[in-house]
């Protein structure tokens, strides 16, 4: 009867922290596309220390301020024990830490897509970046609204000649990482699949509010950074 009990409280426990969070509000996975289509797509070859004004766009995952209420303390990708220990932190050291950065979060339009105003991203614009690595899609919930705005989005903050990295989610959801890969390859844009990461173990279980116990801790920060990384120098197909 006890190992019925743990059995069920197990179970509930992982259904918990399966979907993949924003702020304070949820979103769980629903999808139900059984095997996902989408690979990583390299189009165009990149060298990742040659860049020396960098963009990181993502959502929490990505950066988020302390929240003290949900038990969350740090400035940085949640849920990172420490800013050195998220996935942009890695990278930085990787691409050369007196490189130029700006990092964002774009949650916003991952939320409300045909609402969000572009001009509030002049500064990147302006910034004129040879790479942006883009990492959004775990608070999407109108994807073709999504999809349209994010190329959108793209197209308006990137210069001529600035290198494209679209990366998918941290959670498996092939309903928006099919489109993700889809969006990059139409577009001549690198995708790179992080999907095969979403397992518990890295997860930041420690973490008693779901909504930070279902981000990257610090081995799926450093696995999301060492897959990025280790497309550099890949021969585009």
């Amino acid at each position: 009867m006890y190992t019925k009990i743990i059995s069920i409280i197990i179970s509930i426990m992982i259904t918990v922290i399966t979907g993949c969070y924003d702020n304070t509000s949820p979103n769980t996975n629903t999808d139900t596309t059984p095997v996902p289509t989408y690979r990583t797509i390299v189009s165009n070859r990149f060298d990742l220390t040659s860049y020396n004004k960098v963009v990181f766009i993502g959502n929490s995952i990505t950066l988020h301020g302390a929240n003290y209420k949900i038990g969350w303390t740090n400035n940085c990708g949640m849920a990172a024990s420490d800013p050195d220990h998220d996935y942009v932190h890695i990278m930085q050291k990787y691409i050369g830490v007196n490189k130029k950065y700006i990092v964002r979060n774009m949650t916003p339009l991952e939320r409300t897509p045909l609402v969000y105003n572009f001009s509030d991203c002049d500064d990147i614009k302006n910034f004129k970046a040879d790479l942006i690595i883009l990492k959004l899609s775990e608070n999407v919930k109108d994807v073709d609204n999504f999809i349209t705005k994010y190329v959108e989005y793209i197209n308006y903050i990137k210069s001529e000649n600035t290198m494209i990295i679209i990366v998918s989610g941290f959670c498996n959801r092939p309903i928006i990482n099919d489109r993700l890969c889809e969006m990059a390859k139409a577009n001549h844009w690198n995708f790179i699949d992080l999907s095969y990461l979403d397992k518990l173990e890295n997860r930041a279980t420690q973490y008693e509010n779901p909504s930070i116990a279902a981000h990257p801790n610090d081995k799926g920060m450093e696995e999301i950074a060492n897959t990025i990384i280790g497309y550099d120098n890949e021969i585009a197909e």
